[in-house]
């Protein structure tokens, strides 16, 4: 099975468009699966792309069910085959093994991710668990692993080339860290914790969706007082599709209610809000609370069997950082020596406040980021909302495609393929010399009541190679931006902007895969180096020039002034180092609930108030608990690994700090990043692939220069 990860939230990397899921259930096993077969397996659309709209979940589903026995019956033949274990028989074998039955699993979980249902949340969970099985009968099976070791000990006698080496060792890795040695009954024990894992996880996403959901807020015209216009708009709108009194309202799914936080002039609106939304996933019948407790539990069981003291021991063996010990050292570090930017930058906002209102007090959380964007403003002249002219989604699109393509020598074009929702944009990329097919790009951009919250990205398909035949890669990155109210236009706000070209940063690592194995394609690397092409790409967003060759106001065409950017690039750094002090100490927070602290976590809000080293007064103010609506660590598959982002943020910033020793925006080093990081995924060693890159090991301390903290 692949090494590495699927991206963001999802175990997933695919999507089609369903029927009503009440069609579904009465439409069971209607189609023939040889008709079902030829839609998934032999498209004759550009690159294969899949022929969205037709295919519903049960057919997917019995898809499934079908290809799972036949890859039993070959996994079977694999075990039993009584000629000696090769290279080709045994470890090529597994490699092919569930390239079909993933393709019907990945389909469905993106679709509950992208338009959810009960129906489709409950055939995803029964296709995981089914899959999990399905995974332990490979990884625990001792006389397939002897199979696999016989291979591994003749690995450098074998003639082989280093990736299929490289394969060999995942392999045999795999099955030792999984605990194929183990007695039956422990073995017995993790495949059933993993199966209760997986139901706790989705319950745990479900209740913060359904929560999300449940959350309806109107609003009078006086209570919209400093929203804006476009944003006031999509408040009407929903209000309107709801039938509700007031005229404006808005839900807790999305991004679009957290307008209010920074721009209602109003305490009592900012308020409203923050004490309706402040409590996803703690109360209301979605109380994710027995739960976490739960899932902690069980991951330290599964860990003692395997043979370590904790889940982040179990989980940082076997990533670059290597150890535990390694990591909390690492945080701790950061933590400390942000720590001062962070009273500083409170002093200094409490200063401000008192200056504005004429009494010195505490600042509640619904104000923060309201007083912060006006200190932002009477310190740079700045407001990050004078820039949403300039960022017209289709004119940032294709900023942002020019300099990939100025980058990698690639065009990528529009095109027309099925999609699986009508808002999706599709897009191929060629090679600009070789006319070859790089591979396609879908955007699903837009904000729907049944998506998940978030960003991210998946590939639909993976890169692999069969012989001289090099099957390209279809990527997808899924937004939650608002859609505009009628026919306006989509104006990014400059997060949306930033987290819209991270992700594209996942994508192209996908995109620009060229190894022989799918489980070395692309994004299958090591957890905490998955973030490192986002991160980078995404400070490109910051360079003058990038900005110079795209940003016009979307109404009089006229080019970003200058002394816009000045600003931008100035007030970059505004409360940086509490924006990395705080995630530092979310990933303490994951760090205490994935070792032997989570057993004295006894009340789970004086815990977060004393790890968050909140003041009495911030303790009294009633406050959502970060562990019951962290998704990342308990539905998403970074547990133990929340400290990725900041260890990926340091080595970005080396390489960006490479790029701009360079002129920044140079094709050369651009191409350099491409064949040493993007192109060869998981195939080499990291730390080997990023010195390859770099030419020597990262500075770790430009993470302080690149956010303006040195």
């Amino acid at each position: 099975m692949k090494k590495g990860i699927f991206l963001a939230l999802l175990l997933i990397s695919s999507i089609v468009y369903s029927k009503d899921p009440k069609d579904c259930k009465n439409y069971i096993y209607g189609r023939p699966i040889d008709q079902i077969r030829e839609i998934l397996e032999e498209s004759n659309l550009r690159l294969g792309a899949i022929k969205y709209g037709i295919l519903t979940i049960t057919d997917l589903k019995k898809y499934f069910e079908v290809e799972l026995r036949i890859a039993k019956n070959k996994l079977k033949k694999i075990i039993d085959n009584p000629e000696k274990p090769t290279f080709e028989n045994t470890i090529i074998a597994l490699e092919d093994l569930d390239k079909k039955i993933g393709v019907a699993f990945t389909y469905v979980g993106n679709y509950e991710a992208v338009n959810y249902t009960d129906y489709t949340s409950e055939v995803s969970l029964k296709l995981e668990k089914d899959y999990q099985i399905f995974s332990d009968l490979i990884n625990y099976d001792e006389k397939l692993f002897k199979r696999v070791e016989s291979v591994y000990k003749d690995r450098k006698k074998l003639g082989l080339d280093r990736e299929d080496i490289v394969l060999i060792e995942d392999y045999y890795d795999g099955f030792v860290r999984k605990g194929v040695n183990l007695p039956k009954a422990k073995k017995a024990r993790l495949t059933q914790i993993d199966l209760t894992l997986k139901e706790l996880s989705n319950n745990y996403s479900k209740n913060l969706l359904k929560h999300r959901e449940s959350i309806v807020i109107g609003f009078s015209e006086e209570e919209m007082d400093g929203i804006p216009e476009d944003i006031k708009a999509i408040f009407k709108e929903f209000a309107s599709k709801k039938g509700m009194k007031q005229p404006y309202g808005t839900s807790a799914v999305g991004t679009t209610y957290r307008q209010v936080f920074e721009f209602a002039n109003k305490e009592s609106t900012r308020k409203k809000v923050y004490e309706a939304t402040a409590v996803v996933g703690s109360m209301n019948g979605f109380d994710n609370t027995k739960i976490v407790y739960q899932i902690a539990k069980l991951r330290k069981e599964k860990a003692k069997i395997l043979g370590f003291n904790s889940y982040a021991d179990f989980i940082l063996d076997d990533r670059m950082i290597g150890s535990r010990k390694k990591a909390i050292t690492f945080l701790n570090d950061l933590h400390s020596e942000t720590k001062k930017f962070k009273d500083q930058d409170e002093e200094e906002l409490k200063k401000f406040v008192e200056t504005l209102t004429g009494k010195y007090h505490e600042i509640a959380p619904w104000d923060n980021a309201y007083y912060s964007r006006l200190l932002k403003k009477k310190f740079y002249d700045f407001d990050p909302n004078d820039m949403k002219p300039y960022l017209e989604v289709n004119k940032f699109l294709g900023g942002v495609f020019k300099l990939v393509e100025d980058f990698y020598g690639v065009e990528i074009k529009p095109v027309e393929l099925p999609k699986f929702h009508p808002d999706v944009m599709t897009f191929a990329i060629v090679d600009s010399k070789t006319r070859q097919q790089v591979g396609l790009y879908y955007l699903d951009l837009y904000s729907r009541e049944t998506k998940r919250g978030g960003a991210w990205m998946n590939s639909l398909m993976d890169q692999y190679k069969v012989g001289d035949k090099n099957y390209r890669p279809h990527v997808v990155n899924v937004m939650n931006v608002p859609k505009p109210a009628g026919s306006d236009p989509t104006l990014l706000t400059l997060d949306e902007a930033e987290t819209l070209i991270h992700e594209l940063g996942h994508g192209l690592h996908s995109l620009f895969s060229d190894v022989k194995y799918r489980s070395h394609a692309g994004t299958s690397v090591k957890w905490d180096f998955v973030e490192v092409p986002s991160m980078t790409f995404e400070k490109f967003l910051y360079v003058k020039k990038f900005l110079k060759s795209f940003a016009t106001h979307y109404k009089t065409g006229k080019e970003i002034p200058d002394e816009m950017i000045d600003k931008l690039l100035k007030a970059k750094s505004f409360q940086a180092g509490t924006g990395l002090n705080i995630q530092t100490t979310y990933a303490l927070l994951d760090m205490a609930w994935h070792t032997d602290q989570f057993e004295s976590i006894k009340d789970i809000k004086k815990f977060e108030d004393k790890l968050f080293d909140r003041t009495p007064w911030e303790a009294s103010v009633a406050k959502g608990l970060m562990s019951l609506r962290f998704s990342h660590l308990f539905a998403g598959g970074y547990g133990a690994g929340y400290y990725t982002y900041m260890w990926s943020e340091a080595l970005a910033s080396d390489a960006f700090e490479f790029f701009e020793k360079h002129g920044t925006l140079s094709p050369e080093i651009a191409m350099r990043f491409r064949n040493y990081i993007l192109s060869v995924g998981g195939s080499v060693d990291e730390w080997e692939a990023y010195r390859a890159f770099r030419g020597q090991d990262p500075d770790m301390r430009a993470i302080y220069r690149v956010n303006g903290l040195e």
